[in-house]
């Protein structure tokens, strides 16, 4: 898998390393993550191909996590309205946001605990979805669309739409300015997970793959999307 990206936004006249070359900053003041990421447009009248529901699980675990604040999809490949007048061939932000309120709905229905109470907060109120016409985004791109105007937080982390993160995500919050952080990951596996992020692909996956899967899938298959 390629690495996600932990990246404090702030940038600051001073160096990013202090005299201790300490990267996690001591100060009181709490600052906000947002979790920014890349994801393809729908294409309508096609089959759901696996993969994709593995990435929407993914997105409502870091959706409801509680230490992000805010999450940001550059959607790509969107069909924009001078491309068909056919509404059923359309694919932008607006069909995101209802195919994600959906399965929200449906993730919620399949929950008998409290374990994702949201204090009354609609989650989806965290997403930010933003229309891309062109196609899947360069790794510069991606920085650069870190540092646009639709991203809010104070700590940026940047990760492929498949990075699901834990509780461990809230030490970002501590980081401090112009620190950079490269984390590499494992792939998909099932028997690693935390059982509060499980719980996301349990709810959506609708395959065998995703739902009984106890093995690292690059293990088993050297062709995986992992």
């Amino acid at each position: 898998d390629p690495a996600s990206v932990w990246w404090n936004a702030l940038r600051s006249s001073s160096s990013p390393w202090s005299s201790t070359h300490n990267t996690i900053d001591d100060a009181n003041d709490v600052k906000k993550v947002s979790y920014v990421t890349s994801f393809w447009a729908k294409t309508p009248g096609t089959k759901i191909h696996p993969h994709r529901r593995e990435i929407e699980a993914a997105l409502l675990a870091n959706i409801y996590n509680p230490h992000i604040d805010q999450v940001v999809v550059f959607l790509d490949g969107v069909t924009s309205g001078d491309d068909t007048n056919d509404e059923e061939f359309k694919s932008s932000c607006v069909h995101f946001y209802q195919d994600m309120a959906e399965i929200n709905r449906q993730f919620l229905q399949s929950q008998m605990d409290s374990s994702t109470n949201t204090h009354g907060v609609d989650p989806m109120s965290k997403v930010t979805c933003v229309n891309v016409i062109t196609g899947q985004p360069t790794y510069h791109q991606m920085f650069l669309n870190a540092l646009s105007n639709v991203v809010t937080g104070d700590i940026v982390i940047m990760a492929n739409a498949d990075m699901a993160f834990d509780d461990s995500i809230s030490k970002a919050r501590k980081l401090k300015e112009d620190v950079l952080l490269v984390l590499g990951t494992r792939g998909f596996s099932p028997d690693a997970m935390p059982i509060w992020t499980r719980q996301f692909y349990d709810a959506r996956a609708e395959n065998q793959q995703l739902k009984d899967s106890v093995l690292d899938q690059c293990k088993v298959n050297p062709r995986t999307w992992d």
